[in-house]
């Protein structure tokens, strides 16, 4: 196995916070499937809209990626990864990529662990840790959803009651009206 480096860029996107972090197992998978990426993190920056895509790759792999962050595929990729597809998108980037760095990786002990069945329940347990914060996340919008509903459906009614209200009273003052009319025609 190849030394790893820790490679690292600036993603600059319309996209909010929590949409990279519900895209992040497909990020992953992509940068592992094409680039060997062993390790991908998203880190916030000062800007809301910048975010910094950390990951790690072996040493062979990090011209491939460089090449595809300079000739703009992985943006379009991301992009993918967003839901933008790029037919539909008039040739419109969402995801500008900026300030490619290579470093050393971080060390770690390399053993035959690392190839284990320890080594996937790992990985297991850490993507359903993922799962589970996501569930929260979503639970947390459902919850704002149902009572944004309910609110809505109790001024709706309320409305439909003054509506009925200020109804019943113009018919009663046509009422009146036409019955004042018939008496001064008489």
């Amino acid at each position: 196995m190849s030394e790893l480096r820790a490679v690292s860029f600036i993603a600059k996107t319309g996209f909010a916070w929590q949409v990279w972090k519900e895209t992040l197992p497909d990020l992953h998978w992509f940068l592992e499937k094409n680039f060997q990426a062993s390790k991908v993190n998203i880190k916030l920056t000062g800007e809301e809209k910048n975010f910094v895509v950390e990951l790690e790759c072996p040493n062979d792999s990090v011209p491939r990626l460089e090449k595809s962050f300079k000739d703009g595929t992985l943006g379009t990729e991301i992009d993918k990864i967003h839901g933008m597809d790029p037919a539909f998108s008039c040739g419109k980037k969402d995801a500008k990529l900026s300030r490619f760095c290579t470093t050393m990786a971080e060390a770690r002990p390399q053993n035959a662990a690392d190839h284990t069945i320890e080594a996937l329940e790992q990985q297991i347990v850490q993507l359903e840790l993922l799962e589970r914060a996501r569930s929260i996340d979503l639970k947390m919008v459902m919850e704002n959803l149902l009572s944004f509903q309910t609110e809505f459906q109790k001024k709706f009614e309320a409305l439909d009651k003054k509506v009925g209200e200020m109804s019943n009273r113009l018919d009663q003052k046509a009422e009146r009206l036409s019955a004042t009319l018939q008496r001064f025609k008489k």
